[in-house]
Parts: C-alpha cells; sequence; structure tokens
C-alpha cells in the first residue's frame, strides 16, 4: 500500500517570532502493516538550512 501525507510544520522562538515555516509531503510504502520505505519532499530545503542556522544563533544545537 502507498500513503501520500501532506503537511505543514512549523516552529517559533521562545518570544513568538516565526523561525520556520515550510510544507511537506511525504510518500510512505508499507507491506503488511509495516513501513517498507518513506520518501520526504519540502517544498523548499533552503528554508530547513536558514532553520538550522537561525538555531544555532540562539545556542541550540540542530538535530542531525
Amino acid at each position: 500500500m502507498t500513503l501520500l501525507a501532506r503537511f505543514d510544520d512549523h516552529a517559533d522562538a521562545p518570544d513568538g517570532e516565526r523561525l520556520y515555516e515550510n510544507r511537506t509531503v511525504l510518500v510512505i510504502r508499507t507491506r503488511w502493516g509495516k513501513i517498507v520505505h518513506q520518501e520526504d519532499f519540502y517544498v523548499d530545503t533552503v528554508r530547513m538550512a536558514e532553520f538550522d542556522r537561525r538555531l544555532t544563533a540562539l545556542g541550540i544545537t540542530p538535530a542531525g
């Protein structure tokens, strides 16, 4: 079975400033109820790199 999921993602700073916003589509293939393959598609990957830079500037280590 192939599943598609689209969602909007965002992250806000403690002061309420929007640090990150992006749209993502997941393509998931399952077999017998288990995920056997997953692909993630982001509308704008540059936003992700900028988010990592902003987290680092706030003293937060981005997840790898």
